[in-house]
Protein backbone atom coordinates (compact mmCIF):
# COMPACT_ATOMS: atom_id res chain seq x y z
CA UNK A 1 0.00 0.00 0.00
CA UNK A 2 1.14 3.52 -0.74
CA UNK A 3 -1.49 5.03 1.57
CA UNK A 4 -3.32 3.85 4.68
CA UNK A 5 -6.28 1.48 4.13
CA UNK A 6 -9.42 3.47 3.48
CA UNK A 7 -7.45 6.14 1.63
CA UNK A 8 -6.03 4.00 -1.18
CA UNK A 9 -8.30 2.99 -4.07
CA UNK A 10 -10.48 -0.06 -3.41
CA UNK A 11 -9.68 -0.29 0.30
CA UNK A 12 -11.66 -0.14 3.54
CA UNK A 13 -10.70 0.49 7.16
CA UNK A 14 -12.27 0.80 10.59
CA UNK A 15 -10.62 3.73 12.37
CA UNK A 16 -10.23 4.21 16.14
CA UNK A 17 -12.98 6.84 16.09
CA UNK A 18 -15.58 4.22 15.12
CA UNK A 19 -15.92 5.40 11.53
CA UNK A 20 -15.43 3.35 8.37
CA UNK A 21 -13.26 4.86 5.64
CA UNK A 22 -13.81 3.47 2.16
CA UNK A 23 -11.98 4.51 -0.95
CA UNK A 24 -13.53 3.23 -4.13
CA UNK A 25 -12.22 3.16 -7.68
CA UNK A 26 -12.77 6.91 -8.10
CA UNK A 27 -10.09 7.60 -5.46
CA UNK A 28 -12.43 9.54 -3.13
CA UNK A 29 -12.54 8.52 0.53
CA UNK A 30 -16.00 8.31 2.08
CA UNK A 31 -16.72 8.12 5.81
CA UNK A 32 -19.59 6.37 7.58
CA UNK A 33 -20.41 6.43 11.28
CA UNK A 34 -20.31 2.85 12.44
CA UNK A 35 -19.85 2.42 16.19
CA UNK A 36 -18.70 4.21 19.30
CA UNK A 37 -14.98 5.09 19.32
CA UNK A 38 -12.76 2.13 20.10
CA UNK A 39 -11.51 1.78 23.66
CA UNK A 40 -8.76 -0.12 25.40
CA UNK A 41 -9.72 -3.79 25.53
CA UNK A 42 -11.99 -3.79 22.47
CA UNK A 43 -11.37 -6.70 20.11
CA UNK A 44 -11.71 -5.75 16.45
CA UNK A 45 -11.92 -8.12 13.52
CA UNK A 46 -12.15 -7.87 9.75
CA UNK A 47 -13.33 -10.65 7.48
CA UNK A 48 -13.63 -11.31 3.77
CA UNK A 49 -16.26 -13.67 2.37
CA UNK A 50 -15.23 -14.47 -1.20
CA UNK A 51 -18.33 -16.57 -1.93
CA UNK A 52 -20.70 -13.86 -0.71
CA UNK A 53 -18.44 -11.11 -2.09
CA UNK A 54 -18.40 -8.90 1.00
CA UNK A 55 -16.13 -7.49 3.70
CA UNK A 56 -17.24 -7.17 7.31
CA UNK A 57 -15.95 -5.68 10.56
CA UNK A 58 -16.60 -6.92 14.09
CA UNK A 59 -16.16 -5.32 17.49
CA UNK A 60 -16.18 -7.53 20.58
CA UNK A 61 -17.59 -10.46 18.54
CA UNK A 62 -20.52 -8.43 17.15
CA UNK A 63 -20.76 -7.60 13.47
CA UNK A 64 -20.87 -3.81 13.24
CA UNK A 65 -20.55 -3.18 9.51
CA UNK A 66 -20.52 -5.00 6.17
CA UNK A 67 -19.65 -3.90 2.69
CA UNK A 68 -21.51 -6.01 0.15
CA UNK A 69 -20.35 -6.59 -3.39
CA UNK A 70 -17.01 -5.17 -2.30
CA UNK A 71 -17.79 -1.59 -3.36
CA UNK A 72 -21.45 -1.25 -4.26
CA UNK A 73 -23.50 -1.39 -1.05
CA UNK A 74 -22.43 -0.47 2.46
CA UNK A 75 -24.46 -0.81 5.59
CA UNK A 76 -24.86 -2.31 9.01
CA UNK A 77 -24.83 -6.06 9.60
Amino acid sequence: LQQHPGFQKNSFALHWNGRIASCRSDGKTRWKECTQPLQRGDVVGCGLDLRGDFVFFTKNVTCIFSIEKMTKNAGSC
